[in-house]
């Protein structure tokens, strides 16, 4: 599916942020062109960084989601093309370079992490509110929340977006956000989700695929927890956890959900335990 720009970002449905990136990369460099030609002294440098270049840098980043690798590529570029004209070389230490001007540095802004501060400002600004933006939030973030509360960054087979992005930044830079979404709670003693059992417990007999196609079909089935595939006493799996996939949007993965709790579930002893 091909990405569209619109009010000056680019945006793809199914949450790929490589059209913004390359749309970033080619304002960059139409920039960096420019100033290498440009006669400037390494002040009006300095000043055509912060004015320019950072703030179309910095224009669709609320929106966007993308991932730190990204991130770098996009300043690779400018850096490149900034630091020879600002009178630094290109290979400076990163603390120097994004270091605040008060401690000598030269106050550029790390993409990834002016991001994530765009990202929280919005929550903080739109996630308590009544708004359009405030409930669209809310409807992502329980959708993501509820499935796989704040851990959602350990789950290979949770599909892109701002949201999940957000907590996986959130996570790795040790950051609280509190909320009040509400997370699915266990109704049986000793139960657990099956997701975290299938993941957390058996990650290495499942590969990436058949973990996002037992997560694609399970909602369709609603299916949270181990005791929703298990029989009573827990020693078995239902007949109808791998033989009741008829929803047409996820039918093209019911062999594979039949395949996988039929073959692979048993013998793992995902049905071993009594809730």
């Amino acid at each position: 599916m091909d990405p569209r720009e619109t009010l000056g970002v680019v945006q793809c449905a199914t949450g790929d942020e490589t059209g913004q990136k390359d749309a970033l990369i080619k304002k960059v460099m139409t920039w960096g062109n420019r100033l290498k030609t440009a006669s400037v002294t390494r002040r009006e440098a300095r000043i055509a960084v912060s004015a320019t270049i950072s703030s179309t840098i910095r224009y669709p980043l609320g929106a966007s989601a993308m991932t730190k690798q990204q991130c770098t590529e996009i300043k690779k570029v400018m850096l490149d093309a900034a630091l020879p004209k600002t009178g630094v070389v290109r290979n400076a230490a990163k603390a120097i370079v994004y270091a605040t001007c008060d401690m000598g540095g030269l106050g550029f802004k790390d993409i990834h992490v002016t991001q994530l501060i765009e990202h929280v400002n919005i929550l903080l600004d739109h996630g308590p509110t009544e708004t359009v933006s405030g409930k669209l939030l809310k409807t992502v973030a329980e959708a993501t929340i509820i499935e796989f509360s704040s851990e959602a960054d350990k789950y290979p087979c949770v599909d892109h977006n701002w949201v999940w992005h957000t907590i996986q930044d959130l996570n790795t830079y040790k950051i609280n956000l509190q909320n009040d979404i509400k997370e699915l709670e266990l109704w049986r003693e000793n139960d657990t989700f099956l997701m975290d059992e299938i993941f957390f417990q058996h990650s290495d007999y499942f590969d990436k695929t058949e973990l996002w196609r037992i997560n694609y079909v399970r909602p369709h089935l609603k299916v949270n927890t181990l005791s929703d595939v298990t029989n009573a006493i827990g020693d078995g799996i239902k007949i109808p956890a791998y033989n009741s996939v008829k929803i047409d949007s996820c039918s093209k993965y019911a062999y594979d959900w039949q395949t996988i709790m039929r073959y692979r579930c048993k013998p793992i002893g995902i049905c071993g335990r009594r809730p």
